[in-house]
């Protein structure tokens, strides 16, 4: 047989299997080297992005705990301005109040002065039937 001398057919194929089997190996062994480089790779990539996620969510803490401290603020402001508001509510009311008594008061007054004038219309015309019984 050609290429080797010296060796038997089943010298040979062992001799091949040998050499398939050393090139297979070797194959898995950078196979797994790879594997190893892509999974420290990898873990790094998710180290990083954990750590960028943990910063984005202290960030976004931050800022939520801000806007929950505006919007307290804000709401301190809103019971400040409702209980103004109430305030002057109840200073109107009571000006209204006023209003009506000083209305009432008035009406009263009218009404005696109604009662004057009638009086007076009365007398007027006593007077001036009497101014027509008088001789010129």
């Amino acid at each position: 047989m050609s290429g080797v001398t010296n060796q038997s057919l089943a010298e040979r194929f062992d001799t091949q299997y040998d050499r398939i089997t050393d090139v297979g190996q070797n194959l898995l062994d950078k196979i797994k080297r790879e594997i190893g480089t892509v999974r420290a790779d990898m873990k790094a990539g998710f180290a990083k992005f954990d750590e960028r996620l943990d910063k984005l969510e202290t960030s976004m803490s931050e800022g939520f705990d801000e806007v929950e401290r505006r919007f307290s603020a804000f709401e301190g402001r809103f019971d400040t301005f409702d209980a103004n508001m109430q305030a002057l509510s109840n200073a109107v009311i009571e000006i209204n109040k006023g209003n009506q008594l000083r209305d009432l008061r008035i009406e009263k007054r009218d009404l005696r002065i109604d009662k004057i004038e009638h009086r007076l219309d009365g007398i007027e015309s006593v007077l001036l039937r009497i101014e027509g019984k008088l001789p010129n």
